[in-house]
Order: C-alpha cells, then sequence, then structure tokens
C-alpha cells in the first residue's frame, strides 16, 4: 500500500513539476535561440539576396531608360534611387518573410526536441529519486 500511493504520488508531482519546468525552460531558451539564429541568418541571406537582385534589376532598368538621357548622370541618380527604394522594399519584405518562416519552423524543432529532451531527463531523474526514497520511506 504504501509503495503503490507513494508511486502515484510521485509520478503525479515528477510529471506536474516536469512538465512546468521543461516548458518554462524550453520556451525561454528556444525563444531566445531562435530570434538570434533567426535574425542573424535572415539578415544575411535577405542582404544578399537583396542587393544581388537590385544591382541586377536596377542596372538593367537604369541602363534601359537612361539610354535615351543624358547617360552620367542619369545612371547615377537612378541607381541611386533605384537601389535605396529596391533594397528597402526587398530587405522589408525579405526579412518578415524570412524571419516569420523561420521563426516558426525554429520554435516548432525546437520545442519539439527540448520537451521531449528535457521531459525525458526531468522524468527519469525525477522517478528514480522519488522511488529511492519512497523504498526508504516505505520500509
Amino acid at each position: 500500500v504504501c509503495l503503490f500511493v507513494c508511486l502515484f504520488v510521485c509520478l503525479f508531482v515528477c510529471l506536474f513539476v516536469c512538465l512546468f519546468v521543461c516548458l518554462f525552460v524550453c520556451l525561454f531558451v528556444c525563444l531566445f535561440v531562435c530570434l538570434f539564429v533567426c535574425l542573424f541568418v535572415c539578415l544575411f541571406v535577405c542582404l544578399f539576396v537583396c542587393l544581388f537582385v537590385c544591382l541586377f534589376v536596377c542596372l538593367f532598368v537604369c541602363l534601359f531608360v537612361c539610354l535615351f538621357v543624358c547617360l552620367f548622370v542619369c545612371l547615377f541618380v537612378c541607381l541611386f534611387v533605384c537601389l535605396f527604394v529596391c533594397l528597402f522594399v526587398c530587405l522589408f519584405v525579405c526579412l518578415f518573410v524570412c524571419l516569420f518562416v523561420c521563426l516558426f519552423v525554429c520554435l516548432f524543432v525546437c520545442l519539439f526536441v527540448c520537451l521531449f529532451v528535457c521531459l525525458f531527463v526531468c522524468l527519469f531523474v525525477c522517478l528514480f529519486v522519488c522511488l529511492f526514497v519512497c523504498l526508504f520511506v516505505c520500509l
């Protein structure tokens, strides 16, 4: 009777404690890691993609437009305006999409792995300690 009650209480307490501890730890760690990784990755990816796309588009557009107007002044103004607008729009859209996708995937994977590992370790340690205490008390 003592072992049965003690084990039942242990399981209930361990599950409850481990779930709460793991959820809070995992959420905090995952949010921090994912935000840092996603911001870093997205900034680099978006900068390179946007720069490449914008340079290509702007050069093509500006060269085409400026062929009929004074070439050097027009090219300089056109490229400056075009790159500024293009980069601003591109980076804004790219970062928004990239961060949203990255954070969603990262948080999902991170939480799944973290909760699985955390719960497994926490429950194993908690139940082992609990069993030892139960056996000692009941005996």
